[in-house]
């Protein structure tokens, strides 16, 4: 009986714990994906019924009604639509777009056929911005969701340089942008967010529809770094943003995903398609996931000579560390190089930066980048090790500042910043 009993014992000792599985609903609230979420963009004259797009004429049939003398269109990113006539871009009409009061047709399947949608919004001064949902073709529950408007209190250089950005009235290009007074804003609200407690803890879990196709639980196992993934985000209780970065908790959906929640590991399980909900299970996993705080990670790299070294190799110990990613095809990039070199040249005794460009770029036109605005410090090419574990938001320009310790003291962080951290070491 003593023996059963000791037996009994180990047995209950030795019996892993149950995992236990938690189910989150998010509420139909989407949210913009930042604080820099609004953008402008252009309206393009509409003389026929043809759009165009670059060079290709693309016809499309009107119903009588919407035909007007102010007919212009705009296009808007989606990608959940298969068979689409151009893939990536719904086009929108705007009719009266001069008025105060503008009618808005999305071509909500994308065949460039506004006779069989029958669905139209309206902004106007009392109501200046209105809500569209793009259906997946796939699953129509699942919407992908616009905020669209009339541009208000925009300052003139941030309006300056979006019309440097996108104007064009050169008829040879195929399209024609109309005033930029007429121009509107959008914003991608392509998260979902869940207030909720998770151990005592009053914890904000979130689901982005990160490749903009109306559901949530897209998987990419293709793209080396799994750039069309979506993602599960943390963030804080009642915050109207909640971060995509991974460096702020966020996880990009794998074929086994884990979600750090103030240091606590989950298994992700299930997002519902459509983001009605995502069930977590809890796990006895450490996290992994750089933030900030850590020391830099010695990941390595090619530089534009073809030579390999590391980041730490390339750290400079006692400056403050750039590192820029970027793309000679990122204009944005480009325009910041001159400020970059400004930056190089004023506090090179405090700070060192690290380039690494786009891998999946062609290396000649890379490297001639480089030589022709004669960029004199570090340059090589960024890898999909470092992607995933640096590139936190995805895209170009990103810049991680790490300390004089070698400890990461930001991600995405802007030029204007780290001018004031270096101006603040002089003084």
């Amino acid at each position: 009986m003593k023996n059963l009993i000791c037996l009994i014992l180990l047995v209950v000792l030795f019996v892993p714990s149950q995992s236990k599985d938690l189910k989150f609903y998010f509420k139909n609230l989407h949210r913009q994906p930042n604080e820099y979420g609004d953008n402008i963009k252009p309206l393009y004259l509409f003389p026929n019924d043809t759009l165009y797009f670059g060079r290709k004429p693309l016809p499309i049939k009107l119903p009588t009604q919407q035909k007007s003398k102010d007919l212009a269109y705009a296009m808007l990113f989606f990608t959940g639509w298969e068979n689409a006539s151009y893939p990536r871009i719904t086009f929108t009409l705007f009719k009266n777009y001069k008025s105060d009061t503008v009618e808005i047709y999305p071509d909500l399947n994308s065949n460039l056929d506004f006779t069989d949608d029958l669905i139209s919004y309206l902004i106007c001064n009392r109501n200046p911005s209105t809500f569209i949902n793009l259906p997946n073709s796939s699953n129509t529950e699942g919407k992908f969701n616009y905020k669209i408007g009339k541009v208000i209190g925009e300052d003139s250089m941030s309006m300056k340089a979006v019309i440097e950005h996108f104007y064009n009235d050169d008829k040879s290009k195929g399209f024609v942008t109309t005033e930029p007074k007429y121009w509107y804003s959008v914003t991608r609200l392509n998260v979902l967010s869940c207030d909720t407690v998770l151990d005592g803890d009053s914890i904000q879990l979130g689901l982005m529809d990160w490749n903009c196709n109306g559901l949530y639980n897209d998987i990419d196992t293709i793209s080396e770094n799994n750039w069309h993934s979506d993602r599960i985000l943390i963030g804080y209780y009642g915050n109207e943003i909640i971060s995509y970065e991974p460096s702020a908790g966020a996880s990009i959906l794998l074929p086994e995903t884990y979600v750090d929640i103030r240091g606590s590991i989950y298994k992700l399980i299930e997002v519902e398609e459509t983001g009605k909900y995502a069930i977590l299970r809890t796990t006895d996993k450490k996290s992994s996931i750089l933030k900030i705080g850590d020391s830099l990670p010695d990941l390595k790299f090619k530089l534009i000579s073809g030579d390999s070294t590391s980041l730490r190799k390339m750290f400079v110990k006692g400056k403050y560390n750039l590192i820029d990613m970027w793309a000679y095809w990122c204009s944005g990039c480009v325009k910041s190089l001159t400020k970059l070199k400004k930056m190089d040249s004023l506090y090179h005794d405090k700070f060192n930066i690290i380039g690494l460009h786009d891998w999946q770029s062609n290396d000649s036109v890379a490297r001639k980048c480089v030589e022709k605005n004669n960029l004199y410090w570090t340059n090589g090419f960024l890898n999909p090790e470092i992607a995933k574990k640096l590139l936190s938001s995805g895209g170009y320009f990103y810049y991680v500042l790490v300390d004089p310790d070698g400890k990461i003291y930001k991600f995405n962080i802007y030029l204007n910043e780290v001018e004031n951290i270096l101006n603040k070491m002089i003084d």
